[in-house]
C-alpha cells in the first residue's frame, strides 16, 4: 500500500515537472524568438544578421549580401503618417519574403533600411534577386496608395570582403551610389581588388 502512494505521489511530481518544462521551453522559445525578431516586421533583426554572417564566415560559406532601403521613405511618413509608414514597411518585408529562395535570411537593419542574405550565392544570384524585389515594388501600388521604390547595394564574401563588418560598409557605399546616381536601381561593388 505505501508503496502504490509513493509511486503515485512520484507520478505526479514527474507529471508536474515535465508541465513545467514544457511551459519553460515555450517561455524560452518566445523570448529567443523576441530576442532575434524584428517586431513590426517579423523579420530578423540586426543580431540575428551579425549571428548568420559570424557563423558563416567562420565556417568560410560564401554568401551575398544586399542592403536596401525606401526610396524617400520620410515623405511617405510626413505625406500619410507613422502608421501607413509601419504599412509600407511590412508591405515591403512580406515582398522580401515571397521573393528570396528559401534559405536566404531577410532581415530588418534599422528604419526603413533592410538586409538580405543569400548563402552560397554569388553578386550575380543577389543582383538577381535584388532586381526582382524593385520590379515588383515599381509595379505595384504600396500601402500608401503610390508606388514606392527601392535602392539597393550588394557585396559578396569573401571575393569582396572576408570580414563583416567591412562588407556591409560596401554594399552601404554601393547603396549611396545607387541613391545618388538616381534611386529606385541596384548596384554591386565592382571586382576590382578591395583594400582591406
Amino acid at each position: 500500500e505505501a508503496v502504490s502512494d509513493w509511486y503515485c505521489e512520484a507520478k505526479q511530481v514527474k507529471g508536474a515537472m515535465l508541465h513545467s518544462l514544457d511551459y519553460f521551453k515555450t517561455e524560452m522559445n518566445y523570448f529567443i524568438h523576441q530576442s532575434t525578431t524584428d517586431p513590426l516586421t517579423k523579420l530578423m533583426n540586426r543580431r540575428s544578421m551579425d549571428d548568420y554572417m559570424k557563423e558563416w564566415i567562420e565556417n568560410q560559406t560564401p554568401f551575398s549580401m544586399i542592403i536596401l532601403d525606401i526610396d524617400k521613405f520620410k515623405r511617405v511618413n510626413d505625406t500619410y503618417g507613422h502608421a501607413v509608414g509601419d504599412e509600407v514597411l511590412i508591405y515591403l518585408a512580406n515582398l522580401m519574403q515571397q521573393t528570396v529562395r528559401k534559405d536566404d535570411i531577410c532581415c530588418r537593419y534599422g528604419g526603413e533600411e533592410f538586409v538580405i542574405l543569400l548563402p552560397k550565392a554569388d553578386k550575380v544570384r543577389a543582383f538577381l534577386t535584388a532586381e526582382s524585389l524593385r520590379e515588383k515594388l515599381e509595379s505595384t501600388v504600396s500601402p500608401c496608395g503610390e508606388v514606392v521604390t527601392i535602392s539597393s547595394g550588394v557585396a559578396a564574401y569573401p571575393v569582396h570582403a572576408d570580414h563583416p563588418a567591412r562588407l556591409i560598409e560596401l554594399a552601404d557605399r554601393c547603396l549611396y551610389e545607387a541613391k545618388r546616381t538616381g534611386r529606385n536601381r541596384t548596384v554591386v561593388v565592382s571586382d576590382e581588388p578591395q583594400q582591406k
